[in-house]
C-alpha cells in the first residue's frame, strides 16, 4: 500500500466518524511529515541545481583557460615577432630574462593593446567571443626557451562566475624537425643529376609531372623508418616499412602511397590509423612548405642581426668543424679573418669564444683556425654556426688578401699552414677536380681527399670548391648547437651524441645542420685502371653510417655522394630527422641494394619538446602544444594574485 492510499483512507474514515480523535492526530502528524519532506525535497533539488551550477563553471572556467591559450597562438600565428609581448610584471614571467638579466617581454600598446595581459587585481580580464556565461582568461608568457629550443610557456587562467582554473602548456614551432623524413618532390634534384627540369611537378599540376622520363626516387624493401613522414608529393615505395604516420599533400583522389612497380613487394605500415589526419594510414594531409632560404639562420652569427642572447659565430670559406666530446669543437677554417662581422659585413670582430685568427704568416700558432690542429673552442651554447661564401666585395672585413678563385690555385701560409686552392687529374670525363688543401710538414687537411679522384656528384669538378661556404661535420657532440652551410654541408664520417654526457641546465644533447644546396653524406671515391680498364673503388673501405642530427636542405637534396659507384656501403642511420626540397638517392636498386646504403631512419624522441637552436620553421608559421597541464588558479574570481601562485 502506497502512503498516498494510507493518507487518503485515515481522511476517509475520519469523516465516517471512526477512531475520530486518534485520527485527527494521525492525521496532522502525517501532514507535517509530508510538509517536511516537500521542504527537504526543495532543499535537497536546489542544493542540487547549486551543485550542478558550481560544477558547469569549473568545466567553463578550465575551457576559458584553453580558449586564452588558443588566443595567444593565433596572435603568435599572424604576428611571429608577438612572442616579445608579455607582462615583465606577472609572477609567472619574471625569469624570462637573457643570460645578461635582460627583461625579454614588454607590454603591446596602441592597436596590440592586449586585455589578457593585465595581472594587477583591478586589472582587466579578456572575454571568450560567443560565450553567454561571460567567460574570461588572462595568460602570462616566459619566453626563456624561446631562442634556444622553439619553447613557449605560457600560464592561462580562465574564469566563469566565482569558478578560476589554470593551466599550464608549452607551445612550440610546428617544424620539419616533427617528421623522421620530409620532402617536397620526390624526385632527384635536376641541377645535381642533370635530369628533365619537367620532373619538379607533381602529378595534379597542369602540366603535370611526365611519367616517360626516369627521376622518382622510391623507397626500397630494406628501408625502415621509424617515426612520421611527411611529402608534398606522393611516396613511391618498393616494399618498405613505415612505423609512423605516413602523410602526403596530395590531393583527394590521388594516393598518398603507390607502388614503384608491379614486381615489388607492398609496403608494410605499423599503424592503421594515421593520428594526424584521424583518418586511415597512409593519408591525405596539408601542405607543410619549406622556407624560402637560410638567411634568416645567417644573421645569427653576425654581430648586429642576431636574436637572443648572444651572436653565435661565423666563418668564412670552407671549414671542417669537428665535435669533440668534452664539449668543445676544433675548427679549421683558413679563410675567415672576422668570426662576427656586421650584417652587411663591412666591420666585424673577432672573438676568442669562436677561434683564434692567425696574426702572422709563418710563425707557427697552435690553437688558430688557420693552423693545421685548428682552434679548439667550446661549443656556442643554443646559438648557431653559420659558413659563409668568401665575399667578393672589397671592403668587406672577411675579403681575402689573394684570390679564392680555384682555378687560379692561389695560395698563403698562415700558422706555420700553407692554405692553397688545388686542382688534380680526374679519370672520368678527363677534367678536373676542384678544391683545398691545408698542409704543414707531412700533415694535410684536403678535399678532395688523398687519391680521390672521380669528380663527385654533386658539385662535379666543383665539388670541393675553395671559395664556397662548404662546412664539413664529423665527432661526437655534447651541446645544442645549428650548423648552417650557404652551399653544402658535408658529414665526413659519424656524427653522434656524448653518452650520459650534456651541458649545465639540460639532460639532452642536439645538433641541426642545414645546408642550403645540400646536406652530403662523404662517400669519396678513386679511379683506377688495369688491363687498359677504369675501375671504381671507395677510397675507404666498406662503413656503416651513423648521424645524430636534425638535417634540412632548404633548397636541395641531402644525398649519399656518388651513391652509384662501387656495391653496397653498408648502412645508413640517422637519428633525428631529414628534411629535403628534392629526394636524395642514398642507393640504386629495388627490392635489395646494389650500391650506395641501405636507410635505418629513426625519429628522435627529444625534437618532439625541443627544436635545435634557431632552427628554421616553414614558410607558414604554427605552433602546436607539446605539453600541457591543469595547476592551481593563478588568480581568485577577484582578480588578485592566488596565494602560491
Amino acid at each position: 500500500m502506497t502512503a498516498r492510499s494510507t493518507i487518503l483512507g485515515r481522511l476517509g474514515r475520519l469523516r465516517s466518524g471512526e477512531e475520530s480523535g486518534w485520527a485527527l492526530v494521525s492525521v496532522l502528524g502525517i501532514g507535517m511529515l509530508m510538509l517536511a519532506l516537500v521542504a527537504v525535497s526543495l532543499n535537497v533539488s536546489s542544493s542540487s541545481m547549486k551543485k550542478t551550477d558550481t560544477e558547469n563553471n569549473w568545466t567553463s572556467a578550465y575551457a576559458a583557460a584553453v580558449a586564452g591559450l588558443n588566443d595567444y597562438k593565433s596572435r603568435l600565428t599572424s604576428a611571429p615577432n608577438y612572442v616579445k609581448y608579455g607582462n615583465p610584471n606577472a609572477e609567472f614571467s619574471k625569469t624570462s630574462k637573457s643570460s645578461t638579466g635582460a627583461m625579454l617581454l614588454s607590454l603591446p600598446t596602441g592597436d596590440l593593446d592586449n586585455a589578457a595581459f593585465d595581472v594587477d587585481a583591478s586589472g582587466r580580464w579578456a572575454s571568450v567571443p560567443g560565450t553567454t556565461n561571460k567567460a574570461t582568461f588572462r595568460y602570462e608568457v616566459n619566453t626563456k626557451d624561446y631562442a634556444s629550443g622553439g619553447i613557449i610557456h605560457v600560464r592561462a587562467t580562465g574564469k566563469v562566475g566565482s569558478s578560476v582554473r589554470s593551466v599550464i602548456a608549452d607551445l612550440r614551432k610546428k617544424g620539419f624537425y616533427d617528421f623522421v623524413y620530409y620532402t617536397k618532390y620526390e624526385v632527384t634534384d635536376s641541377r645535381v643529376t642533370g635530369s628533365d627540369t619537367r620532373c619538379s611537378r607533381y602529378p595534379w599540376d597542369t602540366p603535370a609531372r611526365p611519367t616517360n622520363i626516369s627521376c622518382v626516387v622510391q623507397f626500397a624493401a630494406s628501408d625502415d623508418l621509424q617515426g612520421d613522414v611527411f611529402s608534398e608529393d606522393q611516396f613511391v615505395s618498393c616494399g618498405a616499412r613505415f612505423r609512423g604516420n605516413v602523410t602526403s599533400a596530395a590531393p583527394a583522389g590521388y594516393a598518398p602511397v603507390v607502388k614503384a612497380s608491379s614486381g615489388c613487394s607492398d609496403s608494410t605500415y605499423d599503424k592503421a590509423t594515421n593520428s594526424s589526419t584521424g583518418g586511415s594510414n597512409p593519408a591525405n594531409g596539408s601542405s607543410f612548405p619549406l622556407p624560402d632560404s637560410s638567411s634568416a639562420l645567417a644573421v645569427e652569427g653576425t654581430s648586429d642581426g642576431y636574436t637572443g642572447d648572444a651572436p653565435g659565430c661565423t666563418y668564412t670559406g670552407p671549414t671542417q668543424i669537428t665535435f669533440n666530446a668534452d664539449g668543445t669543437m676544433t675548427v679549421i677554417s683558413p679563410w675567415t679573418q672576422k668570426t662576427r662581422p656586421s650584417t652587411d659585413g663591412l666591420t666585424g670582430t673577432a672573438p676568442a669564444e669562436c677561434g683564434a685568427v692567425s696574426t702572422t704568416t709563418n710563425t707557427v700558432q697552435n690553437n688558430t683556425l688557420q693552423s693545421i690542429g685548428g682552434a679548439t673552442v667550446t661549443v656556442p651554447k643554443d646559438n648557431v654556426i653559420w659558413v659563409q661564401d668568401v665575399p667578393t666585395n672589397k671592403k668587406d672585413v672577411n675579403y681575402p688578401s689573394v684570390s679564392s678563385d680555384p682555378t687560379q690555385r692561389k695560395s698563403f701560409t698562415a700558422a706555420g699552414a700553407t692554405f692553397a686552392c688545388t686542382r688534380a687529374t680526374s679519370w672520368n670525363g678527363g677534367s678536373y677536380l676542384y678544391g683545398w688543401s691545408l698542409t704543414r710538414g707531412g700533415t694535410s687537411v684536403q678535399y678532395p681527399a688523398d687519391s680521390e679522384n672521380y669528380a663527385a656528384s654533386p658539385g662535379g669538378a666543383n665539388s670541393y670548391t675553395c671559395n664556397s661556404g662548404d662546412v664539413y661535420i664529423s665527432g661526437t657532440l655534447k651541446g645544442h648547437v645549428t650548423v648552417g652551410a650557404s652551399r653544402y654541408a658535408y658529414i665526413t664520417g659519424d656524427v653522434k651524441y656524448a653518452a650520459n654526457s650534456f651541458i649545465d641546465g639540460s639532460d639532452y644533447n642536439l645538433l641541426g645542420v642545414v645546408g642550403q644546396s645540400a646536406i652530403i653524406i662523404w662517400n669519396p671515391m678513386n679511379v683506377y685502371q688495369s688491363g687498359g680498364r677504369n675501375y671504381i673503388q671507395p677510397v675507404y673501405g666498406a662503413q656503416n653510417r651513423e648521424i645524430n642530427a636534425a638535417l634540412l636542405a632548404v633548397d636541395g637534396t641531402i644525398m649519399v655522394q656518388n651513391y652509384d659507384a662501387f656495391g653496397p656501403r653498408g648502412e645508413l642511420k640517422i637519428v633525428g630527422s631529414l628534411a629535403q626540397k628534392y629526394r636524395g638517392t642514398v642507393a640504386t636498386g629495388g627490392q635489395t641494394i646494389s650500391t650506395g646504403y641501405s636507410k635505418n631512419y629513426q625519429y628522435d624522441a627529444t625534437l618532439k619538446y625541443n627544436a635545435p637552436p634557431k632552427y628554421l620553421a616553414p614558410a607558414s608559421l604554427s605552433y602546436g602544444v607539446s605539453q600541457i597541464a591543469s595547476v592551481p588558479a593563478a588568480f581568485t574570481s577577484a582578480g588578485a594574485k592566488a596565494a602560491g601562485s
